[in-house]
This record gives structure tokens, sequence and C-alpha cells, in this order.
């Protein structure tokens, strides 16, 4: 007799990527029962059972003979109005109700990287402080202590914590489970005060960069380095960049893609935001840099995108042959941006060619002052009173 298999998702890896277990059965029925013993194996089903919910699958589970199934208990079922077994809401933890909202309402809608995002905040910090508590245990109190506790993290790190929280608290009161979401609660504030800043390279390092790409002979090398360098474009932007998204009469770069990725394999969809539908200036060294020109396919990659593992294989050698004075593929575009604030450019250009939507963002996160400009604006507020 052939045995029916089916994969099962148990959890989440380190990496992001699902954990699955294998089962298998001599019937469906069969299966399907060795299916939900995975899952009460994995604790996937805690919380959202009765207890008498709980009796009455274990003795299904192990064939107890003094079940509902049973002819006498089926007949007593018959002639009884069928009602389903209450289910203790009370008891749910924040954990047992996060896991399946999550499955539901998360992880077929957004992209990989940003699953992996919330998937570390759940296990790193959600679920160790808050994952045992009832949701009824969770209050604004709760909530500011998890934040207090939290303070060293970058502002904007805890802010989206909190806000993940929020949305899936929502949930819960949609369901009956809560009677408000406490964190809706004008008490809270956020208690950081560390911006998530990263360094922009310095006029001098940009220039080690650019001699270093220059002296290359490796032609997708130079290319990924220098797109990244002179347009300040996502890393996903990048990979998802075709010879035909480059008019070089016009001197443009039309960005309408990106590549993400699910596991190993890209995603090849729209920009993270409406905003980044957008189009930027075509550097005159950046255009030296691409030769010799293709005519169409991706300018990374040929005929498809890079998977991960490629990718990151080769961002390995990258750093291993030049000095990127420590710069990763978002220092990059905090480069570009903080050279365009140099060059003068107003803020709302910078913006646009960043692709925000909103202004602060840009400004607060993406823009930096070295110290030659704020020596100069001091010499300039000078000059103006002196005259």
């Amino acid at each position: 007799m052939a045995l029916h298999r089916q994969r099962v998702r148990v959890g989440t890896k380190e990496d992001g990527s699902p954990q699955v277990k294998w089962t298998q059965g001599r019937s469906l029925d069969e299966l399907n029962d060795n299916i939900v013993r995975t899952y009460v194996d994995y604790n996937l089903l805690d919380g959202l059972l009765s207890e008498e919910e709980r009796i009455v699958l274990g003795n299904r589970l192990l064939g107890n003979a003094e079940t509902a199934d049973s002819p006498d208990e089926t007949a007593k079922e018959s002639a009884a109005p069928q009602e389903s077994l209450p289910v203790d809401k009370s008891a749910i933890t924040v954990r047992e109700y996060a896991i399946p909202w999550f499955k539901t309402y998360k992880e077929n809608k957004l992209r990989s990287t940003t699953l992996r995002g919330y998937r570390s905040n759940f296990r790193k910090h959600i679920f160790p402080a808050l994952g045992h508590l009832r949701l009824d245990e969770v209050t604004p109190d709760v909530l500011q202590q998890f934040m207090m506790d939290r303070q060293d993290l970058a502002r904007n790190t805890l802010h989206s914590m909190m806000a993940l929280i929020s949305e899936m608290l929502d949930y819960a009161v949609e369901d009956g489970l809560l009677p408000k979401n406490p964190a809706a609660s004008k008490r809270l504030f956020n208690p950081s005060t560390k911006k998530d800043r990263r360094r922009a390279l310095t006029l001098e390092e940009i220039q080690d960069v650019i001699r270093q790409l220059y002296a290359t002979d490796n032609l997708e090398h130079r290319r990924i380095l220098a797109l990244m360098l002179f347009t300040g474009m996502r890393r996903g932007e990048v990979l998802g960049l075709k010879w035909e998204d480059i008019d070089f009469k016009k001197g443009t770069i039309s960005v309408n893609k990106a590549v993400s990725y699910s596991s190993n394999q890209p995603i090849l969809s729209t920009t993270k935001t409406h905003n980044g539908i957008r189009t930027i200036p075509l550097n005159p060294q950046l255009r030296e840099l691409l030769k010799p020109y293709g005519t169409e396919g991706f300018i990374i990659g040929g005929d498809k995108p890079l998977t991960k593992m490629v990718y990151d294989r080769i961002f390995r050698h990258i750093r291993e042959k030049f000095d990127l004075h420590g710069a990763t593929a978002h220092v990059f575009r905090h480069t570009y941006l903080s050279m365009l604030n140099q060059a003068g450019v107003d803020p709302k250009t910078i913006q646009a060619i960043g692709g925000h939507g909103n202004f602060m963002l840009t400004y607060e996160l993406y823009v930096h002052s070295n110290n030659n400009q704020i020596m100069d604006a001091g010499e300039k507020v000078n000059e103006l009173l002196s005259s």
C-alpha cells in the first residue's frame, strides 16, 4: 500500500526560512491524524483548544475506544443538539495567538526581507518578554516596561516593534479576545533617544573606492559597486535594473522594480513603496564604469536576477578584493544621498531621488552633515552678522 506524505511547517529557522517536518500515513485519515499530532508535538495548537477539546483530540490520537467515535456515544450525539465546545478565550497567550495570526495575515502579503525582520522581533524580543502572558495580562504598563527594557535600541526600531504588537492586538480585539487594544493607550511613550544612523563614507574614502573601481578588470564587481555608489538605489533595485531602464541619450535611470528573496530564490516585483518608482540621473562616471553596454536583460545577472546565495558570494569576493572602508550596500545608499546634500541639492530633490514618501525619513536618516559643513554654516552666519 502506497504511503501518503505531506510536509508540515512547524517553525522558522534562524535565517528566516521555514522549518518543516515530513508526515506520512497509510491512509488519508491516518495522514491527517499524524499532521494533527505534529501540531500538538510542536505546541502549535496550545491555547487554541479548550480542555474538553484537548481530551477528545488526545483520545482520538491515542485510539481510545471510549471516544465519541463509539456507537453509543454517536447515538447520544445524534439525539442531542449539535453544539461546538466552548473555547476558553481568556487562557490564550500572546505566543499562542501570534503564531497563527502571523501565518494567516502576514506571511503571504509581505516581502521576505520584511518577514525576516518581523520574525526576528518575535523571536528575540516579543516572545521572550510577552509570549507567556495571557492576552488580557498585556496592559499599557506592561508594554511601557517592555519599551523601557529596550530603550537602548534605535528609536525607529522600537517604534516598528510596537507597531507590530499593536496591529496584532487590534486583531485580538476584533476576535473578541480583548475589550480594547492596550497598545493604543495615550500614556505610552517611546523612551529611546538613539537614532539608527549609519556612517556615510568620507570624500577621501569615496575617491579611494572609485580608484579601485577603475583599476579592476572584473566587470560584474565594477558594475555592482558603481551602481550602488553613484545612484543611491537600494540593493534590490540594483539587482532588478535592466539595460532598457537606462536612457543613455537623456542620461537618466528609471527605477521601477526590485528583487527580494524567498529563501534563496529571487522574486522580481515593484519597488518597496510607490515613491520608489522614480527617475534618477545617470552619473558620467557611472556611464563609463558600466561599459561595455548591454542591450537587454539584467545588468547584474544577465537573463535572470541573481539568487541570494550567488549575490552573497559575489559581495563576499568584493569585500576580499576591495577596501570598502566598512561600507555595505546600504551605506553606499547613505553615502550617495549625503553627497547630494553636500553638493547643495535641495532636500525635496534628495527625497525624490532616494525614493522616499516621508521627507523627515530622508533628512534625518539618510542625509549626513560633516564637520566642514557645520563650520561653513557658522562662518556664513558670522559674515551675515558682520555685514
